[in-house]
């Protein structure tokens, strides 16, 4: 299943990012590590899955982005989005990480 927002815009997931040292004196190099955070499904996803990552638009994804906002303010943003997404039916193809064709958001009939 392809789930896009109509029209195919794009949109930002809430992450993590972190550079960090497992020790300086031992010479190994910085590990940079990511995440993408996620929620609970939204109606239109539950019936895929019961998580989904934590979709920010707007002056959300300004707040996200802020070093200087409070915390508290951005736990409130870790919620299932409440926009329209829609699910496209795709093939197996999808399934894979050694098929990165665009092929793999054609859309199929079920």
């Amino acid at each position: 299943i392809h789930i896009h927002r109509p029209g195919r815009r794009p949109f930002t997931f809430a992450g993590l990012w972190e550079r960090w040292s497992k020790g300086q004196d031992e010479g190994q190099p910085p590990v940079e590590s990511c995440t993408i955070l996620t929620t609970s499904a939204n109606e239109t996803v539950r019936g895929v899955h019961d998580r989904m990552p934590v979709i920010l638009e707007g002056d959300a994804r300004l707040a996200w982005l802020d070093a200087s906002s409070d915390p508290a303010a951005l736990q409130e943003l870790l919620r299932p989005y409440d926009g329209t997404l829609e699910l496209t039916p795709v093939s197996k193809l999808v399934n894979s990480p050694r098929n990165d064709s665009p092929r793999c958001l054609d859309p199929v009939q079920l």
